[in-house]
């Protein structure tokens, strides 16, 4: 299995992160942020406020990137707390790191193989606008 068919399995939905690899090596993570949700107008004092409140805590949280040696296979996983009787139980994929960490990936189709990967793993934080969040979620 290739890089690009592994990253494509294990981080399906981010379609920006070929920016943010970018804007991390050539040391441009402040302008990303900014670029990526501006501030607004000057104008509105309030806005603007909780902008750069968000902002400042965004770049206070920074951004990392490390290597890591991980083994990657598909499993049968059922979440079950209540002892519910419906089994419902999913396919997802399985990344354990040698540090005895790991996560679950679901809905990634791996198939029936066993990858053993040296995987990069990032953390970065962003400004996110309160619309792109569902009503019900409270936010600070």
């Amino acid at each position: 299995m290739d890089a690009a068919a592994l990253e494509r399995i294990l981080r399906p939905t981010n379609p920006t992160v070929e920016q943010e690899r970018a804007a991390q090596a050539s040391g441009r993570w402040k302008e990303y942020l900014r670029e990526r949700v501006p501030p607004p107008s000057r104008l509105n004092f309030a806005r603007r406020g909780a902008w750069q409140a968000a902002y400042d805590r965004a770049l206070a949280i920074g951004n990392s990137s490390e290597d890591r040696d991980a083994l990657i296979v598909e499993l049968w996983y059922c979440e079950n707390p209540d002892d519910d009787t419906s089994h419902a139980w999913t396919k997802v994929v399985a990344v354990a790191f040698v540090d005895d960490s790991w996560c679950l990936v679901e809905k990634a189709p791996l198939g029936r193989q066993i990858v053993v990967a040296r995987i990069e793993e990032r953390r970065c934080s962003f400004v996110m606008p309160a619309r792109f969040y569902a009503p019900a979620v409270k936010l600070p």
